[in-house]
């Protein structure tokens, strides 16, 4: 994995339009408050894609915010199955919990930006990272994690930490998720993409 390059671009993105990425990031944090996390899998994949457009140079604007909002349903399905999983893991102990969300870390990009279903998303996700050090996944889940409490201790921490980080993780996804690709052609045959609908 690419750490450095994942960092960078996101960090380059906010350079070049640090009101706009940091509204954004206000708007989906403050979406996924008051909705008692409902729409944070859609508004995080929404922050991540207007990430990716600034990135590549290209102009967002809210629209791109709310792009996956057609997938709410099936990715707040996802989301609440790996919350599940990892909140049961870190009941016991803190490393398996830390291990699902490790495994599980791209499954929402998958589902969002490769139309997969919800256990394709999980199974895809998981290829990944065990292909890519999974004890790295885990280190980096663990920081990102302790980042983003320390974002919500400084207040308006968060603002800035939340796309920072999804930013980062969608990066990260596109360096690994070639390493998926065999699984993904594999599961096509039997799982449907996603179109509004839980797969």
């Amino acid at each position: 994995m690419k750490i450095k390059l994942a960092v960078e671009k996101p960090i380059q993105a906010l350079k070049k339009e640090p009101v706009f990425i940091l509204l954004a990031g206000l708007t989906a944090g403050m979406l996924s408050s008051v909705t008692l996390g409902i729409l944070y899998p859609v508004m995080a994949a929404g922050l991540a894609n207007v990430i990716i457009k600034i990135s590549a140079g290209e102009k967002a604007d809210f629209q791109d915010l709310f792009k996956f909002m057609n997938l709410l349903a099936p990715m707040f399905g996802l989301g609440l199955l790996i919350f599940i999983m990892s909140a049961a893991g870190l009941v016991f102990i803190i490393f398996p919990g830390l291990l699902i969300m490790a495994l599980f870390v791209y499954a929402p990009y998958y589902m969002a930006f490769e139309n997969q279903g919800i256990m394709a998303s999980l199974k895809l996700s998981a290829k990944a990272a065990i292909a890519n050090n999974l004890m790295g996944h885990v280190v980096i889940v663990l920081v990102l994690w302790l980042i983003n409490l320390i974002g919500i201790q400084m207040l308006a921490g968060w603002i800035l930490t939340f796309p920072l980080t999804v930013g980062f993780l969608y990066f990260l996804f596109e360096q690994t998720k070639k390493d998926g690709s065999s699984a993904a052609q594999q599961l096509s045959g039997s799982e449907e993409p996603v179109d509004g609908k839980v797969g």
